[in-house]
């Protein structure tokens, strides 16, 4: 279905927007995107005003401002048009923005932490967004054969059941969503 809107979006999990900001400037670059999705931005309050990239509008997000081992941002080209954007305010980590196009496009943008155990009324809390034609993408910490694990998860057995209960289709091929890069060469 077309619904007006030439998009190419990056996600990716940074784990420090200022540590990996050379490489994302690449990437960019590279890629093109005009939508990226980051999760662990680890943006403390007195750096916000740091965060900034040409050509995007960032909307940053962080539960606990005090607390760097978080944060998500979504970074929009400046050619889109934003009407609004929402964000949570439990311990499930998301934010939503919708795009103007021919036809919206809602797109959340989803990172639970490790420690934080997931359970049904936390993704209940995303009902009120799941309207129209949606994107959710992040960073969920949990398995699943659908999106390519080996094994399932309690999170990813709740991740599954609120896609079907909400008639949302996982992209994916089968191929691995997580590629470590830690203590090698990017």
């Amino acid at each position: 279905m077309d619904i007006g809107l030439n998009i190419n979006i990056l996600q990716w999990n940074i784990q420090g927007f200022f540590n990996h900001k050379f490489a994302l400037e690449f990437i960019i670059a590279k890629h093109k995107p005009n939508i990226i999705a980051l999760q662990e931005t680890h943006i403390v309050e007195r750096n916000i005003n740091l965060l900034h990239l040409p050509g995007f509008n960032i909307y940053h997000h962080n539960k606990n401002y005090e607390y760097a081992k978080s944060g998500i941002a979504l970074l929009v080209s400046k050619t889109m048009n934003v009407t609004q954007h929402i964000k949570s305010s439990g311990n499930l980590l998301f934010q939503t923005i919708t795009i103007k196009g021919a036809k919206n496009l809602n797109i959340t943008n989803i990172y639970k932490e490790c420690d934080v155990t997931l359970t049904e009324s936390m993704v209940r809390s995303i009902d009120t967004l799941i309207e129209g034609h949606h994107l959710v993408i992040g960073d969920l910490n949990s398995h699943n054969p659908l999106w390519g694990s080996r094994s399932i998860t309690p999170c990813g057995t709740i991740w599954e059941q609120f896609s079907d209960d909400r008639n949302l289709v996982v992209l994916n091929n089968g191929s691995p969503t997580l590629f470590n890069t830690r203590h090698t060469l990017t």
